[in-house]
């Protein structure tokens, strides 16, 4: 019975052991357990913040790419972007319209970079890409497009290369402006300009104009000639002109320059004048005084080269 009795405590004695370390062991997992939640919770914490800041950066991108269409519609400005890995061109309704196309007649998106590039200038657009690819950074410059119409168009083109997560080069991305008015009112600006400056020279007749701010008087080209300077002596002083006046002539030329100046009148005199190589020639300048809004005090007028007339009038005398 005691044998008995003896193995029963012993059992119960390893039971009671058994029965500790498994509850050791329980606590010992629920620790474990309690720290993965922790770690858990943390997780998902950090989740929930990326998220957050994720949809923050997708919500301000949106707004940024919605405030750059507002200021490119108001500039009339076309956007497109060029993928340098597959090729693909976007263009917006902008752009589609200064190609000659309504929005739903040009696909958004093509593989065709060239298709509107006048031909004489796909090598200027393609070696500025090239440049930018190489360097990065933005590049500008104007091209002619072709439309749907087959008319030719002037595009100011401002681009920056967006690079991917590697840094490796992935996008053109840019904008496009027409500017043909621009260009054909600057062409016949320069061509109303070139054919003055036949017509000056036919007529020996230069363009001058005086600055009371700083004293300085600029000639073009055909006052040059006549005075007979460099064309890089376009500017010169008051008083380096005074002293090509005949001496005789000074008092005259000052004096007629100052009434026309306060009487606001126009100015017409006749002087003699010392050229660098030392001939004398007999000139006729007339001019206005001006003062433009909040600038200084000016005269423009125009030289004229008479030597041969006043020879002439005193061979008949």
């Amino acid at each position: 019975f005691i044998g008995v009795q003896g193995a029963i405590i012993v059992a119960l004695l390893l039971s009671i052991r058994q029965r500790k370390s498994a509850a050791a062991q329980i606590r010992a997992q629920a620790g474990e357990l309690t720290q993965i939640n922790r770690e858990l919770e943390r997780a998902n914490q950090s989740l929930l913040l990326e998220a957050g800041e994720r949809r923050r950066t997708e919500r301000e991108l949106a707004e940024s790419q919605q405030r750059l269409r507002i200021a490119a519609s108001a500039a009339k400005a076309g956007i497109w972007e060029y993928n340098l890995v597959t090729g693909e061109v976007y263009r917006d309704a902008t752009l589609k319209r200064i190609l000659g196309y309504a929005p739903e007649e040009l696909p958004d998106r093509s593989v065709n970079q060239n298709q509107h590039l006048h031909p004489d200038d796909i090598e200027l657009v393609h070696s500025k890409f090239r440049e930018l690819i190489a360097k990065g950074g933005t590049v500008d410059l104007q091209h002619r497009v072709v439309t749907a119409q087959g008319r030719i168009r002037w595009v100011h083109v401002a681009a920056t290369l967006v690079p991917n997560a590697s840094g490796a080069p992935e996008l053109i991305v840019g904008t496009s402006i027409e500017i043909t008015d621009r260009i054909r009112t600057e062409e016949q600006l320069r061509l109303t300009a070139q054919r003055l400056e036949l017509a000056l020279r036919a007529a020996r007749t230069g363009v001058w104009t005086w600055t009371a701010a700083d004293q300085q008087i600029e000639l073009d080209p055909a006052a040059c000639r006549i005075l007979g300077l460099p064309s890089e002596d376009r500017f010169i002083s008051r008083d380096r002109f005074m002293e090509m006046v005949h001496p005789e002539d000074m008092s005259l030329l000052r004096s007629s320059a100052l009434a026309a100046m306060n009487a606001g009148r126009e100015w017409d005199v006749e002087f003699r004048c010392r050229r660098p190589d030392g001939a004398w020639i007999h000139a006729s300048a007339r001019g206005a005084a001006e003062r433009p809004s909040g600038e200084s005090l000016r005269i423009a007028g125009v030289i004229l080269d008479v030597t041969a007339q006043r020879a002439a009038q005193a061979e008949q005398e």
